[in-house]
């Protein structure tokens, strides 16, 4: 498993769930959440399973090289790094 702090677009969606969360139930431990956010959101681990995030970086990379992700090459890197 990989353990990282959330990125950026894992930031907005943590809000925005939280922010769903408020308006759909008036928890006020969410709206202490959202006004304290920028250090609330310290203590969130985002875990990712190592084959999954190695799979995500090979497609990453080929979307970045100009490679289409689902094309042979790149699966056969995917079966490379997830052992499949």
């Amino acid at each position: 498993m990989n353990l990282e702090k959330p990125n950026d677009e894992q930031r907005k969606i943590i809000h925005d769930l939280i922010e769903a969360h408020v308006a759909n139930t008036g928890s006020l431990l969410g709206i202490e959440m959202l006004q304290t956010f920028d250090s609330v959101i310290d203590d969130f681990t985002v875990i990712t399973p190592r084959d999954y995030a190695n799979v995500l970086r090979v497609r990453a990379a080929a979307v970045a090289g100009g490679t289409d992700p689902d094309s042979p090459e790149i699966w056969e890197q995917i079966l490379e790094v997830t052992n499949g």
